[in-house]
C-alpha cells in the first residue's frame, strides 16, 4: 500500500489524488474559478470541472455564479471539505512521525 493510500485509508477518504489536489487548491485560494486552477495545475479545464463535480457531489466544495461576471463560477471549500483536509494533514503528520 502506498503512503498516500495509507493516509487516505486512515481518514476513510475515497477521493482521488487529483481531487484532493483540487480541494487543497480551492481551500487555499477561495473564490477562484476553473481557469486559474487549470493554469496552476496545467490540466485541461474539463479535467478540473470533472474533479469539481465529484467534490461538489460529496459536499466538499460549492460553486456559485460570480457577482461580477455571471459567466464565471466561483469555487469555495465547505466546512466538510476543510475538515477533510485537516484530517488529512493530521494523518500525514502521523505517517511521517511513525516513519
Amino acid at each position: 500500500m502506498s503512503n498516500l493510500s495509507a493516509v487516505l485509508a486512515a481518514v476513510d477518504c475515497s477521493l482521488s489524488a487529483r481531487q484532493l489536489r483540487i480541494l487543497a487548491y480551492v481551500a487555499a485560494n477561495p473564490g477562484h474559478s476553473v481557469k486559474p486552477m487549470s493554469e496552476a495545475f496545467g490540466w485541461p479545464k474539463p479535467s478540473i470541472t470533472r474533479g469539481l463535480d465529484a467534490l461538489e457531489n460529496e459536499g466538499f466544495v460549492t460553486r456559485t455564479p460570480s457577482n461580477d461576471d455571471k459567466r464565471f463560477v466561483v469555487v469555495k471549500s465547505t466546512k466538510t471539505g476543510n475538515a477533510l483536509l485537516a484530517k488529512m494533514e493530521k494523518a500525514v503528520a502521523k505517517a511521517i512521525s511513525e516513519g
